[in-house]
């Protein structure tokens, strides 16, 4: 935690899909292909110092992440951005450091990199090819327009890691009809990460060690899928199925407010068994909702 509260606030951004029926589909447009044909997506931006959920849009299934940018209107000073590479933009990630918040992300390798005392590109895989070390730091500017300055921060990964990434890496291209190059294979013997968070607040293993904190949004997905089976649709006209999943939202929405300010008590609260508290006290909820005072104690 000593890391963290070094930022106002650690919003992490991320995505998770809902399958809809079929007959949506003109509303809400699905991936196509393989995926289903109607589908949303609720874009979730977690404040996750606090526990809040700063945001929660929906979007429609077939809008690509890299396109949603509803997080920089949480952008202030002090501000840390932890997002996945589905959402990597550098006009985003200039504007993080333009409000004078931070961000560390993976870094989409196809990026021109260039020296900033020479302004020469670099050619950063050719450097880690040679490079002796398992951990490498530069400052480069990234962006053949933008330049962004960034300190670009790689590790070397174990081989086992290694192989898995190419094993995956190689069965998605497959399916794609396409060839890996070997310079794509080349890349995935590494983690490279980008940030403007100075080295004074988080150094290379720290600000490693903060981008795996984004697994927690998965965990929050998890929770709303498995425990609140958000994900399963029991109707299959529009007005009901969006009833249903306000419902299930609302509720949410409601459980992770009651439920922040405890989370880093006496200890880590586990939000597993906090929602089954939730849900098993739910009808009592309900029938209080005319009783200011009656509700008060039911959520006590």
């Amino acid at each position: 935690l000593e890391l963290l509260t070094q930022f106002t606030a650690v919003q992490m951004v991320d995505s998770s899909g809902i399958a809809l029926p079929d007959g949506l589909a003109d509303e809400f447009p699905g991936t196509g292909g393989d995926g289903p044909q109607a589908s949303l997506k609720l874009q979730t931006i977690w404040e996750f110092l606090r526990g809040n959920l700063s945001d929660v849009i929906r979007q429609t299934g077939r809008q690509p992440d890299q396109s949603f940018t509803g997080h920089l209107a949480h952008v202030m000073p002090g501000v840390l951005f932890l997002c996945d590479l589905g959402y990597f933009t550098l006009t985003t990630l200039r504007d993080i450091a333009e409000g004078l918040a931070y961000f560390v992300s993976r870094l989409e390798t196809r990026c021109v990199l260039y020296d900033p005392t020479t302004r020469k590109r670099f050619d950063l895989l050719a450097h880690l090819n040679t490079a002796s070390e398992d951990q490498v730091e530069m400052n480069l500017l990234v962006g053949s327009e933008i330049k962004l300055t960034c300190r670009v921060l790689a590790v070397r990964l174990p081989d086992e890691v290694v192989q898995e990434r190419r094993r995956k890496a190689q069965a998605n291209a497959r399916r794609k009809g396409r060839t890996l190059s070997a310079k794509k294979l080349a890349w995935l013997a590494w983690g490279v990460y980008i940030t403007n968070v100075p080295i004074t607040m988080l150094t290379l293993q720290q600000a490693v060690l903060i981008y795996t904190l984004r697994w927690q949004i998965e965990l929050l997905f998890r929770l709303w899928k498995n425990e609140a089976h958000l994900d399963r649709v029991a109707g299959r006209l529009r007005e009901r199925v969006l009833c249903e999943l306000y419902a299930k939202l609302i509720g949410m929405i409601v459980f992770h407010y009651l439920t922040a300010p405890i989370r880093w008590a006496e200890r880590e609260l586990s939000p597993i068994k906090a929602l089954q508290t939730f849900q098993r006290h739910a009808i009592r909820i309900a029938q209080t909702l005319d009783s200011s005072s009656d509700l008060q104690n039911a959520l006590a």
